[in-house]
């Protein structure tokens, strides 16, 4: 099982080098953390000891709201469009190949892109903060490491989501509408403090952006939930992805 996962995680690492994901997951990151730079400059209290709070919210905010949905969305959309196309699901499914691995393996390698997505803008935040004199012994460790890290177990259930819709279907445009028109309802939903906790998509930004109170005193509930729905979903997936007679 070990050698099977490896030789398919190898493959779909392979078929990303001839894709523009990685370009993607690097410049889109690097672009919400220049938003950031643009918001501390802005600020009319331009001083060492706020320089990493406006940084982070400068940040923070543009890519949790919309770059990060749309980063799930494109990354898994089109991983899965790849065997979409000319049928090489049929193609590859032909071979000895174990389609629950097959499943995991593509589901684990768009956690990986995620990931490397979150960790380019959190080393962009880093370096920015250093850049525009921010003091490194200040460095809110918490909110620029850990929150990120934290986001991406909240993304999880909206992971699930996305790619089962995505291993579904073979038109792209049902996991671009699922991913990104529900990233924009997101924005409003996420400012209620009710609300939002029905709405998964409203998860990453809570997370990333919730201050100390009651919305805060729920996150390590809502990471557990966000693992449980993930298991849920990806478990459906897997068995839908295993039985399924033809894919197309």
């Amino acid at each position: 099982m070990k050698k099977d996962m490896r030789v398919l995680i190898q493959s779909e690492c392979m078929k990303l080098k001839r894709s523009w994901l990685l370009w993607i997951t690097t410049l889109l990151p690097v672009f919400a953390v220049l938003e950031g730079v643009a918001y501390v400059r802005a600020a009319s209290n331009h001083e060492a000891s706020q320089v990493w709070n406006s940084l982070y919210v400068g940040s923070a905010a543009p890519y949790v709201f919309l770059i990060h949905p749309i980063l799930i969305t494109l990354i898994y959309t089109m991983t899965a469009r790849m065997e979409h196309q000319q049928d090489n699901w049929k193609l590859l499914l032909s071979r000895p190949v174990n389609r629950g691995h097959l499943y995991l393996s593509k589901l684990l390698v768009g956690l990986l892109l995620i990931l490397y997505s979150m960790l380019v803008l959190m080393i962009a935040m880093l370096a920015a903060g250093l850049l525009e004199g921010a003091d490194a012994s200040q460095l809110p460790w918490t909110w620029i490491f850990l929150r990120p890290l934290m986001s991406i177990v909240a993304s999880l259930p909206m992971i699930g989501l996305i790619f089962l819709v995505s291993t579904e279907f073979s038109h792209a445009g049902w996991p671009l509408a699922l991913g990104v028109g529900l990233s924009l309802p997101a924005i409003l939903i996420s400012n209620s403090a009710s609300w939002w906790i029905f709405y998964p998509w409203c998860y990453p930004i809570v997370v990333m952006l919730a201050e100390t109170g009651d919305t805060a005193n729920q996150l390590n509930g809502l990471m557990w939930i966000c693992l449980i729905s993930f298991a849920a979903i990806s478990a459906a997936g897997y068995i839908r992805f295993r039985n399924k007679e033809v894919l197309s």
